[in-house]
């Protein structure tokens, strides 16, 4: 909570006391009325007052699971289609990378170490049949890891990016033992491979 909230949390937090403490219930209230109604309240705000908001999320074993990473994997869909435990054990391989305006993400004919998940910015693939642009979010690198293949495009950064990377032991160990993923990209890799020329 920003610092004027917990100054107005403080500020309730006084003004409830000030009431209890002056017996602001009915007239033939026990003391005790006051005590149950109003502690949950100042527990609440006392916590609310001190506690800044967190952006994560936590699994049954209590680790912390960062929701940024999430929120990428989400973007692919035959990642998206695996199990939530397998879904956060992904989110915490992703390694974060920048890249800037001008840049080359791979080449084609290189060798395909990773998956890259565009979460900010724009790339544009060399195709065949010319440039594609593609902006966050996004996803490329994909093909040569399920062919076993060399990068089939050259993929430019054309405005500062930023990616979440997948290594390839992480990407295939999930897809190949899910029936549901490696359905989901085979269907994904034959239209990708028709626009690629593959």
């Amino acid at each position: 909570m920003s610092k004027g909230g917990c100054t107005l949390a403080g500020m309730v937090l006084v003004a409830l006391s000030s009431w209890s403490c002056a017996g602001s219930t009915a007239p033939d209230a026990p003391p005790e009325v006051a005590t149950i109604v109003v502690s949950p309240l100042l527990s609440t705000l006392a916590i609310d007052a001190q506690l800044p908001l967190q952006a994560e999320v936590r699994d049954d074993a209590g680790a912390v699971v960062p929701e940024q990473q999430l929120a990428a994997i989400a973007t692919v869909p035959f990642l998206d289609v695996l199990p939530l435990r397998r879904k956060e054990a992904l989110a915490s391989a992703l390694g974060r990378l920048e890249r800037a305006a001008g840049t080359t993400l791979f080449s084609a004919g290189d060798h395909g170490d990773r998956l890259y998940i565009l979460s900010e910015g724009t790339i544009e693939i060399d195709l065949p049949s010319g440039p594609k642009v593609e902006h966050a979010p996004a996803f490329v690198g994909e093909i040569a890891l399920l062919r076993d293949v060399p990068r089939t495009a050259t993929v430019r950064v054309t405005a500062d990016s930023v990616f979440w990377t997948l290594d390839a032991e992480h990407f295939l160990d999930a897809v190949a033992g899910h029936s549901r993923s490696r359905a989901t990209a085979d269907t994904l890799l034959a239209s990708r491979g028709m626009a690629f020329g593959a």
